[in-house]
């Protein structure tokens, strides 16, 4: 699935390049990809019956040619823009208007990404706070954090069960077990409110996860999928298609040198 981007079509006419010149301003502005559509019709006329492939295959050089120079045109205007040409065959009209539709069924399916990743980042953020603080969801005033309490004795030394369930035991109210903890379910949840970060929030969000699946095998209600494997599910959807994007820091953070230079920083 493509990033947020802006479209724009050019037919090669001097208000076409023009419009082209626009968009990668706006796209520099926005710090989003950039699109070009060009549509040609290779069935003018009879020539379909009179040419056969030759015709075609002029018809998508002169193409080719005109995107070309869109493409050149933006990169003047706005180097560091990703600048995506784009070919289209058909009538002009209701392929543009075709690309423009699948543009906003990106724009929707973007949103609704941005939301599963700020809903689950508040459910990173507010296990931290919840056993930080002790607000009496899952955890009482008296077990928390800050008052001497173990983010992870209670579970890990009562609530575990199968394969694993020795090893879990063995480090259960550990200081630097609990230190991890805490430090991922806040920097996770953080990581995806925001949308910086967003491979790196998966990576650790995905183990952190599997980690807490493995500790009770087989789950109580299914005989090997639980919810912490579908969350897992959802945060790898969210690194490959650059959820941070859309409502979130994410364009901004990436367009750090540190985050270019270091790409599983985005």
């Amino acid at each position: 699935m493509r990033t947020k981007e802006i479209l724009v079509g050019t037919d090669g006419t001097a208000a076409s390049l023009a419009a082209v010149r626009w968009a990668a301003r706006e796209a520099q502005r926005r710090r989003q990809p950039l699109r070009i559509v060009h549509a040609f019709d290779w069935e003018w006329q009879s020539a379909r019956y009179s040419a056969g492939t030759e015709y075609i295959d002029v018809a998508r050089q002169i193409a080719d040619a005109v995107a070309a120079a869109a493409l050149e045109q933006a990169r003047a205007i706005a180097p560091t823009v990703q600048v995506e040409p784009d070919t289209l065959i058909g009538n002009p009209a209701p392929q543009l208007l075709a690309a423009a539709e699948d543009a906003e069924l990106q724009r929707a399916t973007r949103y609704v990404l941005a939301g599963l990743r700020l809903a689950l980042g508040w459910v990173f953020l507010w296990a931290f706070l919840d056993k930080l603080f002790g607000l009496g969801r899952s955890t009482a005033s008296e077990n928390a954090w800050i008052n001497g309490g173990s983010p992870t004795k209670g579970f890990l030394g009562k609530a575990v069960s199968g394969p694993f369930e020795g090893i879990y035991h063995s480090f259960a109210g550990a200081a630097w077990a609990d230190t991890l903890f805490m430090v991922g379910l806040a920097g996770i949840g953080i990581a995806l409110i925001a949308g910086v970060g967003i491979r790196l929030a998966a990576a650790a969000g995905t183990l952190l996860l599997v980690l807490m699946w493995t500790a009770v095998l087989p789950p109580e209600n299914n005989p090997f999928i639980d919810d912490h494997l579908i969350y897992a599910g959802v945060l790898i959807v969210l690194a490959l298609t650059a959820a941070g994007n859309t409502l979130g820091l994410g364009a901004r953070w990436n367009s750090l040198p540190l985050v270019q230079r270091l790409p599983w920083l985005k």
